[in-house]
Protein backbone atom coordinates (compact mmCIF):
# COMPACT_ATOMS: atom_id res chain seq x y z
CA UNK A 1 0.00 0.00 0.00
CA UNK A 2 1.09 3.08 -1.24
CA UNK A 3 2.22 6.26 1.46
CA UNK A 4 -0.05 8.87 2.10
CA UNK A 5 -0.82 12.29 4.53
CA UNK A 6 -4.46 13.08 4.91
CA UNK A 7 -4.79 16.84 4.74
CA UNK A 8 -8.33 18.31 5.57
CA UNK A 9 -8.55 22.24 4.55
CA UNK A 10 -11.08 24.70 4.72
CA UNK A 11 -9.69 27.55 3.21
CA UNK A 12 -8.53 29.64 6.89
CA UNK A 13 -5.23 30.78 7.35
CA UNK A 14 -5.02 28.33 10.44
CA UNK A 15 -5.88 25.24 8.14
CA UNK A 16 -3.32 26.49 5.34
CA UNK A 17 -0.63 26.79 8.04
CA UNK A 18 -0.60 22.74 7.92
CA UNK A 19 -0.15 22.47 4.35
CA UNK A 20 4.32 23.57 4.02
CA UNK A 21 4.58 20.82 7.07
CA UNK A 22 2.28 18.24 5.13
CA UNK A 23 4.07 18.93 1.76
CA UNK A 24 7.98 18.64 3.68
CA UNK A 25 6.88 15.64 5.16
CA UNK A 26 5.92 13.99 1.91
CA UNK A 27 8.81 14.96 0.07
CA UNK A 28 10.43 13.48 3.00
CA UNK A 29 9.07 9.83 2.94
CA UNK A 30 7.79 9.91 -0.34
CA UNK A 31 3.95 9.94 0.21
CA UNK A 32 1.08 10.82 -1.68
CA UNK A 33 -0.75 13.61 -0.30
CA UNK A 34 -4.42 13.77 -0.12
CA UNK A 35 -6.34 17.12 0.43
CA UNK A 36 -10.21 16.91 2.31
CA UNK A 37 -12.52 19.89 2.64
CA UNK A 38 -15.65 19.12 4.57
CA UNK A 39 -19.22 20.84 3.46
CA UNK A 40 -22.18 21.01 5.68
CA UNK A 41 -25.16 18.93 3.98
CA UNK A 42 -26.89 22.44 3.92
CA UNK A 43 -24.41 23.85 1.33
CA UNK A 44 -24.67 21.18 -1.06
CA UNK A 45 -24.88 22.35 -3.93
CA UNK A 46 -23.97 25.82 -3.49
CA UNK A 47 -22.00 28.83 -4.66
CA UNK A 48 -19.65 28.67 -1.52
CA UNK A 49 -19.02 24.75 -2.13
CA UNK A 50 -18.17 25.57 -5.65
CA UNK A 51 -15.80 27.79 -4.84
CA UNK A 52 -14.72 25.50 -2.02
CA UNK A 53 -13.98 22.61 -4.87
CA UNK A 54 -12.91 24.92 -7.05
CA UNK A 55 -10.29 26.05 -4.58
CA UNK A 56 -9.34 21.87 -3.40
CA UNK A 57 -9.40 20.77 -6.91
CA UNK A 58 -6.37 23.58 -7.80
CA UNK A 59 -4.61 23.12 -5.17
CA UNK A 60 -3.90 19.33 -5.49
CA UNK A 61 -3.51 19.69 -9.47
CA UNK A 62 -0.35 22.26 -8.47
CA UNK A 63 0.51 19.64 -5.77
CA UNK A 64 -0.36 16.76 -7.56
CA UNK A 65 -2.37 15.66 -4.71
CA UNK A 66 -5.57 13.62 -4.14
CA UNK A 67 -8.59 15.68 -3.61
CA UNK A 68 -11.93 14.86 -1.93
CA UNK A 69 -14.85 16.96 -1.15
CA UNK A 70 -17.36 15.68 2.25
CA UNK A 71 -20.14 16.18 3.85
CA UNK A 72 -20.94 16.09 7.40
CA UNK A 73 -19.56 16.90 10.59
CA UNK A 74 -16.11 18.21 9.79
CA UNK A 75 -14.08 15.66 12.64
CA UNK A 76 -16.41 12.82 12.08
CA UNK A 77 -16.02 13.02 8.27
CA UNK A 78 -12.35 13.36 8.35
CA UNK A 79 -11.92 10.69 10.49
CA UNK A 80 -14.23 8.63 8.69
CA UNK A 81 -12.08 9.53 5.46
CA UNK A 82 -8.87 8.54 7.53
CA UNK A 83 -10.43 5.07 8.15
CA UNK A 84 -10.72 4.69 4.15
CA UNK A 85 -7.90 5.63 3.73
CA UNK A 86 -5.27 4.71 6.03
CA UNK A 87 -3.09 7.23 5.98
CA UNK A 88 0.55 7.75 7.70
CA UNK A 89 -0.30 10.74 9.28
CA UNK A 90 -3.18 13.59 9.69
CA UNK A 91 -1.48 16.94 9.24
CA UNK A 92 -3.99 19.65 10.47
CA UNK A 93 -4.25 23.35 11.20
CA UNK A 94 -6.47 24.75 14.72
CA UNK A 95 -7.03 28.36 15.56
CA UNK A 96 -5.15 28.88 18.81
CA UNK A 97 -8.45 31.03 19.94
CA UNK A 98 -10.65 27.86 19.26
CA UNK A 99 -12.77 26.77 22.16
CA UNK A 100 -11.32 23.53 23.67
CA UNK A 101 -13.20 20.94 22.14
CA UNK A 102 -12.29 21.84 18.23
CA UNK A 103 -12.36 19.40 15.30
CA UNK A 104 -8.65 18.98 15.77
CA UNK A 105 -9.35 17.49 19.49
CA UNK A 106 -12.54 15.46 17.97
CA UNK A 107 -9.69 14.06 15.21
CA UNK A 108 -7.00 13.13 17.71
CA UNK A 109 -9.49 11.53 19.85
CA UNK A 110 -11.02 9.40 17.25
CA UNK A 111 -8.61 8.80 14.38
CA UNK A 112 -6.65 6.01 14.00
CA UNK A 113 -3.25 7.18 12.82
CA UNK A 114 -0.94 9.96 14.30
CA UNK A 115 -2.44 13.55 14.07
CA UNK A 116 0.39 16.60 13.33
CA UNK A 117 -1.69 19.56 14.72
CA UNK A 118 0.12 22.70 13.36
CA UNK A 119 -0.88 26.03 15.66
CA UNK A 120 -2.06 28.98 13.56
CA UNK A 121 0.61 31.49 12.75
CA UNK A 122 -1.72 34.44 13.19
CA UNK A 123 -2.06 33.13 16.77
CA UNK A 124 -1.13 34.41 20.02
CA UNK A 125 2.88 34.58 20.69
CA UNK A 126 4.72 31.45 21.38
CA UNK A 127 2.26 29.38 19.27
CA UNK A 128 0.63 26.22 20.79
CA UNK A 129 4.28 24.40 21.94
CA UNK A 130 4.12 27.03 25.11
CA UNK A 131 0.38 27.14 25.45
CA UNK A 132 -1.57 24.77 27.84
CA UNK A 133 -4.67 23.32 27.11
CA UNK A 134 -6.46 26.28 28.65
CA UNK A 135 -4.31 28.97 26.80
CA UNK A 136 -2.15 29.99 29.80
CA UNK A 137 1.54 30.17 29.46
CA UNK A 138 3.21 27.33 30.82
CA UNK A 139 6.26 28.34 32.85
CA UNK A 140 8.73 26.54 34.93
CA UNK A 141 8.25 24.79 38.16
CA UNK A 142 9.24 26.44 41.57
CA UNK A 143 12.40 24.23 42.88
CA UNK A 144 10.32 23.20 45.62
CA UNK A 145 7.74 21.85 44.13
CA UNK A 146 7.29 17.89 44.07
CA UNK A 147 7.74 17.09 41.18
CA UNK A 148 10.44 19.58 39.88
CA UNK A 149 13.59 17.63 38.42
CA UNK A 150 11.87 15.10 38.07
CA UNK A 151 12.71 14.96 34.55
CA UNK A 152 16.49 15.96 34.71
CA UNK A 153 16.77 13.26 37.49
CA UNK A 154 15.46 10.29 35.29
CA UNK A 155 18.08 11.71 32.59
CA UNK A 156 20.85 11.30 34.61
CA UNK A 157 19.67 7.95 36.24
CA UNK A 158 20.15 6.18 32.87
CA UNK A 159 23.93 7.66 32.45
CA UNK A 160 25.91 4.50 33.16
CA UNK A 161 27.67 5.43 36.68
CA UNK A 162 31.49 5.65 36.49
CA UNK A 163 33.61 5.46 39.35
CA UNK A 164 35.54 8.77 40.19
CA UNK A 165 39.36 8.73 39.03
CA UNK A 166 38.13 5.64 36.40
CA UNK A 167 39.39 6.29 32.35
Amino acid sequence: MERSILVPLDGTPAAMAALPHALGLAARFGAELCLVTVCDPSELPSDATGKRWDFLHAMGARLGARTRILSGNPAQEIVREASFLEPELIVMGTRAEAAPRTVAEAVMRGAHCPVLIVPDPGGPRGGAASRGCSGRRLSPLPPDHPTAGRHAERRHESRPRVPPGSP
